[in-house]
C-alpha cells in the first residue's frame, strides 16, 4: 500500500495504475526510453521527489548498461531501493547502519525472486539470448520479437516487485 492508502483497503489504488501495457512499454522503447528509466517511470508516485532524478539516472543503464550486461530492470532496481532505504546524508553512524541493513535485506530479496524467476539470469544477454550489442545481435532479437517477450514483461515485472518491497 501507498503512504495515501489507509490499511484498511482492500487493494492499493496504486497498484491499479502501476503496469504499463506492453504496447506502450514497446512504444516508449521506440521513442528511445530505456527499460531501467521506465521501471522509475512506473513508480514515480511511490518515488515522490526523487522520481525525476532517478528517472534520469536510469537512463544511463538501460540496455545492460550500455552493453548488454546487467540487465537495465535490475540496476534500476538497485536505484529505487537505494534511494527509498540507503540513509540521507548527514545521519548518524547508526542510522547509516540500520539503514545498510534494511537495504542490504531489500536488496536480496529482490535479487532471489528475481533470479529465482528468470533462471539465474542476469545479463540482457543471458535474458534476450542475444548480444544486442553485437553484430546482427539486435536485429536478431527484434526478429525473434525478443524487446515485446523479454523486456516489456520485465519491465512490469520489475515495478511490481519493487513495489512489493518500498
Amino acid at each position: 500500500y501507498c503512504r495515501a492508502c489507509s490499511p484498511g483497503r482492500k487493494t492499493c489504488h496504486y497498484e491499479a495504475t502501476m503496469q504499463k501495457t506492453q504496447k506502450e512499454i514497446l512504444e516508449d522503447f521506440a521513442r528511445g526510453r530505456e527499460c531501467a528509466e521506465q521501471v522509475c517511470m512506473i513508480l514515480a508516485e511511490r518515488l515522490g521527489d526523487d522520481a525525476d532524478t532517478l528517472r534520469r539516472s536510469a537512463v544511463a543503464f538501460g540496455s545492460g548498461m550500455g552493453c548488454a550486461e546487467t540487465c537495465g530492470c535490475i540496476t534500476a532496481a538497485m536505484l529505487v531501493l537505494g534511494a527509498r532505504y540507503a540513509a540521507r546524508a548527514g545521519s548518524d553512524d547508526a542510522t547509516v547502519m540500520d539503514a545498510g541493513l534494511v537495504l542490504a535485506d531489500k536488496r536480496e530479496a529482490f535479487l532471489k525472486r528475481f533470479l529465482a524467476a528468470h533462471g539465474g539470469a542476469l545479463t540482457c544477454k543471458a535474458l534476450l539470448g542475444h548480444d544486442i550489442f553485437a553484430p546482427g545481435g539486435r536485429a536478431a532479437a527484434i526478429q525473434e520479437g525478443k524487446f515485446a517477450s523479454v523486456c516489456a514483461p520485465l519491465v512490469n515485472a520489475t515495478a511490481a516487485e519493487l513495489a512489493k518491497l518500498l
